[in-house]
């Protein structure tokens, strides 16, 4: 059975490599590929495929990613760059640091979530950068 997943896997792998180079020469003749949604869509797909390339026949190691472009039109860019946020107002300034948890069994419980979680690439550690007023 595992030789059966093994090229399953591989096939689809292959299939959905296939279906996205085949989809974005289409919509993008060579004369446009140097349009900035040209770029976008290129680089949103090689996000889809590294993390589709990297999943085994039971795990998403490095996370799923909607294939964008198997989508009805209407809809592609909203999957793509994802949902904006509905934010009325201005958000909140709270300034005032989290205080560290208190038992180590929890700090570790949240660390290893949180290390699961950036470690497929849907979170990552950046600077905060301050606006200037």
């Amino acid at each position: 059975m595992d030789v059966i997943r093994l090229f399953a896997l591989r096939w689809w792998k292959k299939q959905t490599i296939r279906d996205f180079l085949k989809w974005l020469n289409h919509k993008y003749p060579p004369a446009h590929r140097c349009s900035g949604e040209y770029i976008k869509e290129k680089k949103a797909g090689a996000d889809c495929l590294a993390r589709y390339a990297n999943s085994s026949w039971w795990e998403w190691t490095a996370g799923s990613r909607p294939l964008f472009w198997r989508w009805p039109e209407k809809y592609r860019e909203i999957i793509r760059d994802g949902v904006k946020l509905w934010i009325k107002g201005p958000l909140p300034e709270y300034r005032v640091l989290q205080r560290g948890e208190k038992y180590t069994s929890t700090r570790n419980a949240i660390k290893g979530k949180l290390s699961a979680v950036m470690a497929k690439g849907y979170l990552t550690q950046e600077e905060i950068k301050e606006d200037e007023e």
